[in-house]
């Protein structure tokens, strides 16, 4: 093998300089990706610890809003059994009126008999 000269050392090294400078160029740009990525990620995390914190006040609404629905749901309830109530005694009130008017008619009729039977005398 033929022995190499200083020419063929310092182009080699030359090549070798250039490539090492466009790897190195490579990793600077790298870098700067990784870096603004980075900032990205920073600032995305600090967006998600504010959504976490929306959600867990949302939660806590929605929490007290399930507990005013349950009382609301009681409500409901107790509203069914008033209906109910109002429409028995409804029933009752109708009852004891065709009751009285059973009873009025037949006590009328005969009121207005003795009348006319009172005054047919006279």
């Amino acid at each position: 093998m033929p022995s190499r000269t200083l020419e063929d050392k310092v182009e080699e090294l030359t090549k070798l300089e250039a490539a090492h400078g466009q790897q190195l160029q490579g990793l600077q740009e790298a870098l700067i990706r990784a870096a603004a990525e980075r900032s990205d990620a920073i600032r995305s995390i600090g967006e998600l610890k504010i959504a976490v914190v929306r959600l867990e006040h949302q939660v806590g609404e929605l929490t007290q809003w399930k507990a005013e629905i349950g009382s609301l749901a009681d409500l409901k309830t107790d509203l069914t059994i008033l209906r109910r109530d109002v429409d028995k005694l409804e029933k009752t009130k109708e009852e004891w009126s065709r009751r009285v008017w059973a009873l009025a008619g037949p006590i009328l009729g005969a009121a207005v008999g003795w009348a006319l039977g009172y005054f047919s005398r006279r």
